[in-house]
């Protein structure tokens, strides 16, 4: 006998018992509907009807299911998709996060209010880490936004700082693995992330992975992308970040975080960034 075979014939097998206790059930259901025809006549029909089908009919009966139920859902989605948009026509109303929320005259938030931030994305996100961030009496607001953009939600950060700036993704990785970490590139092509200037070396130190190298172009995934809201609040917040380059580009920086202005070209920018100091302060290591 040929293997398919022999599968197909084992599984039927095994599927025999479930079709059993499907059309038991299905049987069971039906006669509770004809008997107390009071509670829930016409759910408690159709269920036993659904489990009738998929007992008898087995594979057969299994797609039929299959196919009806994902027909109608498919169906409503598509009603209820249209008729938000048909609202939304009618009302004006646009996209919850169709654009970003630039900030305006209104006063830029604090480095507190960006620390107390992360914080509570911090505490919110930490049932999704191996390692949950506990929240020390000696961290400072610079701390925790630290923690947050280079460890919690790099992702953010580095979409954020290529939307302002213009700065290309990329990832540091171990060979054939998903980036640990992603930041930017600038137009001198050094590496930057929330402590500023980095070095291959420090991103080894500082997420304890000796193997790491640099990926270009790391595709995001879309869950991890930021919504585009978002990103001026990022932006301010990086005008709080003490260190290279954001030193250099905080008043281009506060321009697109305010209202959305063009940020200035490679070019323009690398010139800036030739002008700040190359000092690798703060790279997540130790310092005296």
């Amino acid at each position: 006998m040929p293997r398919t075979a022999q599968r197909r014939k084992s599984s039927s097998a095994i599927r025999m018992p479930f079709r059993i206790l499907a059309v038991l059930i299905g049987l069971m259901a039906l006669v509770t509907a004809v008997v107390d025809w009071r509670s829930f006549p016409v759910f408690t029909a159709v269920m036993g009807m659904f489990f009738l089908i998929a007992g008898v009919g087995g594979d057969e009966g299994a797609g039929i299911l299959d196919r009806c139920v994902n027909d109608v859902m498919r169906a409503i989605a598509k009603a209820v998709a249209w008729c938000w948009r048909l609202v939304g026509k009618l009302t004006g109303r646009k996209a919850e996060d169709a654009s970003p929320a630039w900030l305006g005259d209104e006063p830029l938030p604090s480095l507190e209010d960006h620390g107390e931030h992360a914080a509570i994305l911090l505490d919110a996100d930490s049932d999704l880490v191996d390692e949950p961030f506990e929240r020390e009496p000696h961290h400072t607001a610079l701390d925790l936004l630290r923690q947050l953009y280079a460890h919690d939600r790099c992702d953010w950060f580095a979409v954020a700082l290529r939307e302002a700036t213009g700065w290309p993704v990329v990832g540091a990785a171990s060979p054939g693995e998903y980036p640990a970490h992603r930041l930017n590139r600038d137009p001198q092509g050094r590496l930057v992330d929330a402590y500023g200037h980095v070095t291959l070396d420090d991103l080894r130190w500082r997420y304890d992975i000796d193997d790491l190298e640099i990926v270009e172009h790391p595709e995001i995934h879309p869950d991890l992308a930021p919504s585009p809201r978002d990103l001026p609040w990022m932006a301010a917040a990086m005008l709080h970040l003490p260190t290279e380059p954001f030193v250099s580009i905080r008043d281009p920086l506060e321009a697109w975080a305010r209202y959305g202005h063009p940020f200035p070209g490679a070019p323009e920018a690398g010139a800036a960034l030739q002008q700040g100091s190359d000092a690798h302060s703060a790279q997540g290591r130790p310092t005296a």
